[in-house]
């Protein structure tokens, strides 16, 4: 069973961006390229994001209490992690320049305005172009051409995160949106915070002895 504490972790604290060569993956941290590119996989995330803002404090431990009264605050944790730089225009209703969260989650995004995300796919990017040597030729091609157009794609997703969940809209009726995240959230409950143990006889040195496939540990 996966631990999504851990994940959770993985998510909101720092990458360390670098590679020991073409198979270290380090410097993408828990994301794949792939995933990064075409942003997939982004309800299971901001779900185990929502998750962990519901129900558990810095440490972990689960919170008292109804998670319900914590949706707003789970909502703006949400919004942090996504943050990044924009016109703030007040008759916009959709902002994507969360800076007023910075007090709250310094973490999740900083003073220039820049969310978790934004400044770990910046991260990545930059060390995949600056790092030809160590990432896949195809990553290293591509590395400058997402950085320049991230930025204007994802103020449009979080645009769209914000959408109502009744909004009248075709396009609203078919986006990821905060508000299905939260109700997934809700409905999945805490992280679970367990890991796969395997017993002693199948990662000791007599399974590798034993092994009918005569399995190489070198």
């Amino acid at each position: 069973m996966l631990n999504e504490w851990q994940e959770f972790l993985d998510y909101t604290g720092p990458v360390a961006y670098r590679a020991a060569g073409k198979q270290d993956a380090t410097w993408l941290g828990r994301f794949t390229f792939e995933a990064l590119r075409d942003f997939s996989g982004l309800s299971r995330i901001l779900t185990i994001l929502a998750r962990g803002f519901l129900f558990h404090d810095g440490n972990g431990a689960v919170l008292p209490g109804e998670p319900r009264v914590r949706i707003e605050t789970a909502r703006r944790g949400l919004c942090a992690w996504c943050s990044v730089p924009g016109q703030r225009k007040k008759d916009w209703q959709y902002q994507t320049d969360f800076a007023p969260l910075h007090e709250e989650f310094p973490e999740l995004v900083d003073e220039a305005v820049w969310g978790w995300f934004c400044r770990h796919f910046h991260g990545a990017m930059a060390f995949a172009a600056e790092h030809p040597n160590l990432v896949r030729k195809s990553y290293a091609d591509a590395a400058k051409t997402l950085d320049r157009k991230f930025d204007t794609q994802w103020r449009d997703k979080v645009r769209q995160f914000q959408t109502p969940a009744f909004a009248p809209s075709t396009d609203g009726a078919w986006t990821l949106r905060f508000d299905d995240v939260l109700a997934d959230a809700l409905e999945l409950g805490p992280l679970r915070q367990m890991e796969v143990e395997l017993p002693g006889e199948l990662t000791g040195a007599s399974a590798r002895r034993n092994c009918p496939l005569r399995c190489s540990t070198r």
